[in-house]
C-alpha cells in the first residue's frame, strides 16, 4: 500500500480516537458525578435541601441506596422512603446509566483497536521511513490527538452551555425523548424526589459535567500546542550545559 494512501487511513484513525476519547471524557464526568456522594450532600447544603425533611430523615442514606442502585441496581429501588412513582422511574434512569455504560465500553473498545491499528500502521511506515522520520510522525500523531480532543471536547461543551441557556425546556425535553412513561413528572407534595432534586440541583451537575470536561481538554489543548511548538533553542542549550 502506497505511504499517502497509509497516511489517510493514519488520519481517519486519529480522528476515530479522538472522537471515541471525547466520548469517554464526558461520561467518565458523567459518572464521577453523579455517583458523588459528597457532592450530593454539598448541593443539599447550598440549595437547603434538609430543611425539606424532618430532622429524622436520613437522607444520607436515601442517597446511597439511589446511587448503588444506578450504578448495579437490579429489580426495583429498595426503598420505603420513595412510593411506586418514584421507583418506577428510577427503573427508567437505570436503564440510562446502563445505556452510558455500554457507550462508554463500546468507546474504550473502539479507542483500543484504533490504536493498534495505529500501530501496525507505524510498524509498517517504519519500513519506509528514516527513524527521524518515524519520530516525527509520531510527534505528528500524539500532538494532533491532543488538540483535536481537546477541541471536539470545547466544541459539544459549547453546544451543552447553549442547552444548558434553556435549561428549563431541554430538561423536559430530554425526559419526553428519553423515558417511555411520565414518572418523571413529580409532584412536591407527595413524592419525595423532586423535594430531593429540584431542577436547580440538575442544573448544577450539568454544568459541574461540562465544566470539568473543558478543564480536560484545556489541559490537552495546552499540552498539544506546547508540543507543536517545542522546546526553546535558549532552553535547549541551558539544559545541555546543566548535563
Amino acid at each position: 500500500m502506497r505511504k499517502q494512501t497509509l497516511k489517510k487511513i493514519l488520519t481517519a484513525l486519529i480522528i476515530l480516537l479522538c472522537v471515541s476519547t471525547a466520548v469517554m471524557i464526558y461520561i467518565s464526568n458523567l459518572q464521577s458525578t453523579a455517583f458523588n456522594l459528597g457532592l450530593y450532600e454539598d448541593k443539599y447544603e447550598e440549595f437547603n435541601i434538609y430543611d425539606r425533611f424532618p430532622d429524622d430523615t436520613d437522607l444520607k442514606n436515601e442517597t446511597t441506596n439511589l446511587i448503588t442502585y444506578m450504578e448495579s441496581g437490579e429489580g426495583e429501588l429498595q426503598s420505603d422512603f420513595f412510593n411506586e412513582r418514584e421507583k418506577t422511574h428510577m427503573v427508567e434512569v437505570r436503564t440510562l446509566f446502563r445505556a452510558s455504560q455500554m457507550m462508554l465500553n463500546i468507546a474504550v473498545a473502539i479507542s483500543i483497536i484504533t490504536l493498534f491499528l495505529i500501530f501496525y500502521i507505524l510498524r509498517h511506515l517504519h519500513m519506509k521511513m528514516s527513524e527521524k522520520g518515524i519520530d516525527q510522525l509520531l510527534k505528528g500523531i500524539f500532538t494532533r490527538f491532543l488538540i483535536w480532543t481537546g477541541w471536539i471536547v470545547d466544541g459539544i461543551a459549547i453546544l451543552l452551555a447553549i442547552i444548558a441557556m434553556t435549561f428549563s425546556t431541554s430538561f423536559i425535553r430530554f425526559h419526553e425523548l428519553f423515558f417511555r412513561t411520565d414518572t418523571w413528572i413529580l409532584n412536591p407534595a407527595t413524592d419525595n424526589m423532586i423535594n430531593m432534586f429540584p431542577q436547580e440541583f440538575f442544573l448544577d451537575m450539568f454544568l459541574r459535567i461540562i465544566f470539568m470536561s473543558i478543564l480536560f481538554a484545556t489541559v490537552m489543548l495546552v499540552a498539544g500546542y506546547l508540543m507543536r511548538l517545542g522546546v526553546p533553542e535558549g532552553i535547549k542549550e541551558r539544559f545541555h550545559r546543566i548535563k
